[in-house]
């Protein structure tokens, strides 16, 4: 058996990417924090590492600190579930609306000129319709 291959460089906590060891400054290796997200202001940057965190719990079992810690920043969860539901609504709509949308009837118009087995022409104007009972 193989062994597992390692990945490379670090887990930025606040922007949810791995990046490349040279992103991270000295103190950011430990923090877990890259250059980029450490330029933001302190404000927007812990709003960007609280969402990242509620989306990262999403898949996985909550521990009671888990339950705690989402219970004291229950604003910060529904800001972020209003920005999700703003995001993915459009397209839960339109997959509902889809899902509706079915086949009742079906009819056909065929108007032209059809020639027989013996070489006669003869003018057609006819009108399938069938219904969901197969009518």
């Amino acid at each position: 058996m193989m062994a597992k291959k390692k990945q490379h460089g670090h887990f930025c906590r606040v922007c949810g990417e791995r990046k490349a060891n040279e992103k991270f400054s000295g103190k950011g290796h430990a923090a877990h924090i890259c250059k980029n997200c450490a330029a933001l202001p302190l404000a927007e940057r812990n709003a960007l590492e609280t969402v990242g965190k509620i989306e990262r719990m999403a898949g996985r079992y909550l521990n009671e600190s888990d339950v705690k810690w989402l219970r004291k920043r229950l604003n910060d969860v529904q800001q972020a579930a209003r920005e999700v539901h703003h995001l993915k609504i459009q397209r839960y709509e339109r997959g509902q609306i889809r899902k509706g949308l079915t086949v009742r009837s079906l009819e056909f118009f065929l108007r032209g000129e059809v020639w027989d087995e013996y070489g006669d022409e003869s003018f057609v104007h006819v009108r399938i319709f069938a219904d969901r009972d197969g009518v």
